[in-house]
């Protein structure tokens, strides 16, 4: 049978949770940052291109290559495309990436990119004019959105095209007083996580084999979890084939999670740290194109429902919920 433990008012199976109740707590590590980092790979004119990306700052970050998403502009048989571009901003509260590679049926080497943006705030509970102390818990509503899309194009058998993209993005809540004896060490557990993915592929098929040139396969997923809620979640895939010899076939995905909110139980005087990101990896070879534009879809805002005061260390905008308007519209008529 598992020991139960009675800690600070808290029962819980098997772990001890350990927090400080009756002072203000204010962890010592960094307010709030942004980065970005990353590379890509294309063939220019004299061969490989390599670029690495790296940088972060403590209010916001933004990159974006030179030349501009592609246009139409004829481009050199064997030589391929790249445009990356991605930001983030502690202070505004979201962050967003996009990416295109365009490669022609002749490249010699296949194009890759990858690009992460990160940000981080951190906000403290406070009891304002809630009546609450020092100590007590309180409820705090975490809203999220993300949308964007990717599309890919291929050439199909007996030609030669392959293209994938894939997008990876959270959010992660910890209240870095709360620790768990896990009976090997101490643990700082999520209060609130946010998940999503997608990814799109796109590729030629050997058809004396498999019967048809040309395959795509698409999936996405998000969930979320609190430390007063099991969650949700929502997965979706399809895929497809054709038949045409040489056809130029695409495909597109688009992602859009609306708002997703989360209630999560915070302690008066303690502070959160929201930590948040957006990942896109994309390979490219032979005659193809892809692209994944999520670039100003990642957004989160926090509210009381107890009127505490929320004291953001990096004070956002109120620009920042601007993401919110058409959502919140929609959200209310699928709720009516």
């Amino acid at each position: 049978m598992e020991k139960m433990h009675k800690v600070s008012g808290l029962t819980v199976l098997g772990l001890t949770f350990v927090f400080q109740l009756g002072f203000l707590f204010l962890p010592s590590n960094a307010a709030g940052s942004a980065s970005y980092f990353g590379h890509y790979n294309y063939t220019g004119s004299d061969g490989m291109v390599s670029i690495e990306l790296d940088d972060s700052d403590p209010d916001s970050v933004n990159y974006v290559s030179s030349g501009g998403p592609w246009s139409g502009a004829t481009i050199e048989d064997g030589q391929s495309r790249v445009y990356v571009a991605g930001h983030a901003s502690a202070s505004n509260l979201n962050l967003g990436a996009g990416v295109q590679i365009v490669s022609t049926a002749n490249n010699q080497y296949d194009s890759d990119l990858f690009i992460g943006v990160d940000a981080s705030n951190r906000l403290t509970v406070m009891p304002g004019n809630s009546g609450l102390s020092i100590g007590d818990t309180t409820v705090l509503q975490l809203k999220v959105r993300l949308d964007g899309n990717l599309h890919t194009e291929a050439v199909a058998h007996p030609d030669k095209g392959y293209a994938n993209v894939e997008l990876n993005a959270g959010l992660t809540v910890y209240d870095q007083a709360i620790t768990i004896d896990t009976g090997e060490g101490y643990i700082t557990p999520s209060q609130a996580t946010f998940g999503a993915s997608c990814e799109l592929e796109s590729y030629d098929v050997y058809a004396p084999v498999w019967g048809y040139n040309y395959s795509s396969y698409k999936e996405s997923s998000w969930q979320i979890e609190s430390n007063i809620s099991e969650g949700e979640n929502f997965d979706y895939f399809d895929e497809k084939t054709g038949s045409e010899d040489s056809m130029r076939y695409s495909d597109s995905l688009g992602f859009d999670t609306d708002i997703v909110i989360i209630d999560i139980e915070a302690i008066v005087g303690h502070t959160l740290d929201f930590e948040a990101y957006v990942d896109i990896y994309a390979y490219a070879a032979d005659d193809c194109l892809l692209t994944a534009d999520f670039n100003n879809t990642m957004a989160f805002e926090v509210s009381s429902l107890d009127d505490v005061s929320l004291s953001w260390a990096v004070v956002p905008e109120p620009a920042s919920l601007a993401l919110f308007a058409a959502g919140s519209l929609l959200l209310r008529r699928k709720r009516q």
